[in-house]
Formats: C-alpha cells, structure tokens, sequence
C-alpha cells in the first residue's frame, strides 16, 4: 500500500489501531478531485488503508462480529467511493475525522433499517440460492456488488463462477467462466458496464457486461477480499487478507 499520497504528507499514524490519526487536508482534497490522476487515487488508497482500523473498530464496539465489522467497514468505504463523498467534504466544517464518524452513524443506521426490512419481507426479492446445483456458499457482493439502478446482482462462489443476477425476478441470468478458484471480491464499475472479480486463484478479472465478455486478467498474484470503484469509474481499489488497501487500476 503507498505510504502517501505525491506532493504532500501522508496521514500521522495513531498509536493504536482502534485510534484516528490527524489527516493533512491536501490527502483528502486531492482524493475527492476524482479526475482520474494519479495525485486522486494515491489519496484514496492512503485515506482509506489508514482510517480502515479505527472504523472497524468502531463497528466491532457497536456489538457486531469480526466477520459482521469487517464486512460493514468494507460496504462503508464502497459507499464513499460510490457516491464521491471525498469530493462534498468541506475543510471549513470541521475535522475529517467528525466527517467520517457522521458518514459511519448515517450509514450504520441506513443498514440497521435495512436489515429490519428484510426481516419483514421488504426489499428485493430474496434469491434462492438452493436452486444452484452443488454450491455449498454463495458470496452476494454487497452495494458495490449492483448496477447504478439496482436492476443486476453479481456474485461469486466456491464453484469458481462469477454469477449475474436479475435483482427484480429474483433468478440468475448469466454465468462467467475463468476464475480456478473461489470467487470471493466483487464490483461492478459506476456506470454498470464492467465487473471486476477476485479469487482465490490470484486472479483479478474485468468482464464487459454487455457483451458479457471476458476482458482478461488485470493483475495475478493476490488474493482481494473486497473490490470497489471510484465514483468515476477510474480508480479500483482492493482490501488484501491483512485489510491493508491497494490501488489496483487507475486511468492515465
């Protein structure tokens, strides 16, 4: 993971790593340019490495799980990046630190009102995925997982498949084929055209979504557990099994 993002100093590391640490606003304007340089993604991938400990735990003390944290502190930074929350933060209103604990109590509780909804039957439709033959567990990638209009699902499994989902019917409409190994990082790009998928086979694969063609591999030798896209599209980032954050892709 780059230590620092170019032409200015990186964040001052807390002592532990449940502590925030003081953020030079340059890292965080430069992150929300979203132009697609390089000066904006080295920002993302240090803003997020450095503040992942501090809100995972946060999580854990609201009561949840490890597994539970680290999977809502994984949603919670997609959902920056998503919606390019680092472009709207003002240095005027305070420190980044109060922004990202106001961003984490909104998004926490959105999750809470979520989860209620599907425990009363609302939302999607629940997708079945006893009817796939043999699958002993499907990974339904999270926000970050679904087209802009909600309309598409991906996911991913121990049987090496990369599946695209039809969120409104509730069934699967397309497989893709080229994963050894289980599927496990899942993203689709803003503008709903591309998905970028990770397994277990060191393998980071891109795949056209209207075509549904494979674009190749785009990096070998790593295992991501989480993928998620800049809001513009130009910047992917991915969180390693020690959840240190790397820059994966980046425009010119």
């Amino acid at each position: 993971m780059t230590a620092s993002a170019a032409g200015h100093p990186s964040s001052s590391r807390a002592r532990g790593p449940g502590e925030f640490m003081t953020t030079h606003w340059s890292l965080v304007l430069d992150a929300g340019m979203q132009t697609g340089s390089l000066a904006s993604g080295e920002a993302l991938e240090t803003l997020c490495g450095d503040y992942w400990p501090p809100i995972y735990a946060c999580v854990r003390r609201g009561g949840r799980s490890r597994e539970e944290a680290e999977d809502l502190t994984q949603e919670f930074f997609a959902s920056l990046l998503r919606y390019d929350s680092f472009s709207r933060v003002d240095p005027g209103k305070g420190r980044f630190r109060s922004f990202l604990l106001a961003s984490l109590k909104h998004f926490l509780s959105n999750q809470w009102h979520r989860e209620r909804a599907k425990k009363r039957g609302g939302g999607r439709p629940v997708i079945s995925l006893d009817a796939v033959p043999g699958l002993e567990r499907e990974f339904l990638a999270g926000e970050n997982g679904e087209t802009p209009d909600g309309g598409l699902l991906v996911s991913g499994g121990d049987d090496n498949l990369v599946s695209v989902w039809d969120a409104a019917r509730g069934e699967r409409i397309v497989v893709l084929r080229g994963h050894k190994a289980e599927v496990k990082g899942l993203a689709f790009s803003p503008d709903g055209r591309t998905i970028a998928s990770t397994g277990r086979d060191l393998a980071l694969r891109m795949w056209h979504v209207p075509t549904w063609r494979d674009l190749g591999v785009l990096r070998r030798g790593e295992f991501y557990s989480w993928l998620a896209f800049s809001a513009d599209g130009s910047v992917l980032l991915g969180s390693d099994q020690q959840r240190k954050v790397h820059r994966l892709r980046a425009s010119d």
